[in-house]
């Protein structure tokens, strides 16, 4: 006998609290410098979302590069029902408000952006997981409220 469908409103929930733990560790990752990478992602994110979060979190400490002090990402999210890529269960729209970034002196190497795209989620192993998304397109304001 087939399982009911799950809550669609679980799974939105879910899924936001995916992307916002991922920013969250991707952002502290950062911000403390070149270690491991977090074990939590592997648990939240999914290839190629889990790859490109690798080699991004890589090349700023390659670079030397960390979030301004004082500044931390923000989300605005929004569910985005019958919206799917490749076999997604779940996907949201948001605003990704990015830090401001500096070199290893202090110095301004990239302003703060207002990033807005789409996530994809479906599960793997059992978690939602975080598995692609568009790339980020700079806006003025967010279309998401």
């Amino acid at each position: 006998m087939a399982s009911p469908t799950p809550d669609m409103d679980a799974l939105y929930a879910e899924a936001e609290r995916v992307v916002r733990r991922a920013t969250q560790l991707e952002e502290e990752a950062i911000r403390q410098g070149p270690g491991s990478y977090p074990v939590e992602l592997e648990t939240l994110l999914a290839d190629p979302y889990l790859t490109w979060s690798r080699v991004g979190v890589q090349q700023y400490w390659e670079l030397g590069w960390k979030g301004a002090e004082g500044e931390s990402a923000a989300l605005v999210l929004r569910p985005q029902p019958g919206v799917s890529q490749d076999d997604s269960e779940v996907a949201l729209e948001g605003c990704l408000q990015a830090t401001s970034t500096v070199d290893a002196n202090g110095a301004l190497v990239g302003v703060s952006a207002l990033l807005y795209k789409t996530y994809f989620f479906k599960h793997v192993d059992g978690d939602l997981r975080l598995f692609t998304s568009t790339m980020g397109v700079e806006v003025e304001q967010c279309p998401v409220s």
